[in-house]
């Protein structure tokens, strides 16, 4: 990367390349013939990479990879005949150099590492056919995540940089809660129609909170027909 200044130009050179284990580990156990429960814990990894972007020194023009350990505890119920099925889960993810993205005055993004943070939520989700060819179905699912520890940069309010403490922020891009409801009805010659309702809880695009993301609602349709081999959906 070449970095250009009135004083002249800089010289910016890095390889990266990453190996890692990423180990994982489950136990399911049948309660019932129609009850289960689970607990699964596995490593989380995503590849360090470049801030083209914005990097003026040899120490900004990378970030590293980000780790993560996910712990999740749940239950599977059916009942006789699997015409209703529920499921519930708790999950706690700690996160280590998580990769979190900065806005900078001028409007450009970095990349740093949050060197620590953490998520914890819970899930559950419902399927119904309550007749022939007709299936509902929905959940609702609630996520709290915290920065532990992160030194970053926020706006001077004068087109440059100081350094902020995001500790007891919430992540960006984390709704703290999603849902979804749904049916979907399907003859036997084929035909078929299906709406779906995802609801997404207000979030923060910056690791400062400060903007913010309202609420809102997706609704999908689908109406169609499947042959053996071919189908045509309309959906909006």
């Amino acid at each position: 990367l070449d970095f250009t200044t009135g004083l002249g130009t800089q010289r910016f050179a890095e390889e990266l390349s990453y190996n890692t284990w990423l180990p994982t580990a489950s136990l399911a156990f049948d309660v019932t013939d129609n009850a289960m429960a689970y607990a699964r814990v596995s490593r989380g990894y995503q590849s360090g990479g470049y801030n083209y972007s914005f990097a003026n020194s040899l120490d900004s023009l990378t970030f590293d990879p980000e780790y993560t350990w996910n712990y999740e505890f749940g239950t599977k119920i059916s009942n006789s005949d699997k015409s209703l099925t529920i499921a519930a889960a708790l999950f706690y993810i700690d996160a280590r150099d998580k990769q979190v993205t900065e806005l900078l005055p001028g409007g450009a993004q970095r990349i740093s590492n949050a060197p620590k943070v953490h998520a914890k939520g819970a899930e559950v989700s419902a399927k119904v056919n309550p007749l022939s060819g007709l299936e509902l179905f929905g959940g609702v699912g609630f996520t709290q995540t915290r920065v532990d520890e992160f030194i970053g940069t926020a706006s001077n309010g004068m087109g440059g940089v100081v350094p902020f403490n995001f500790k007891g922020k919430e992540l960006p891009n984390a709704p703290s809660f999603t849902y979804h409801l749904g049916t979907q009805y399907t003859h036997s010659h084929g035909w078929f129609g299906r709406i779906d309702i995802l609801g997404t809880g207000a979030f923060f695009f910056d690791p400062a909170n400060a903007l913010k993301q309202d609420s809102y609602v997706v609704t999908n349709l689908q109406v169609g027909r499947k042959w053996d081999n071919f189908e045509v959906t309309l959906w909006s």
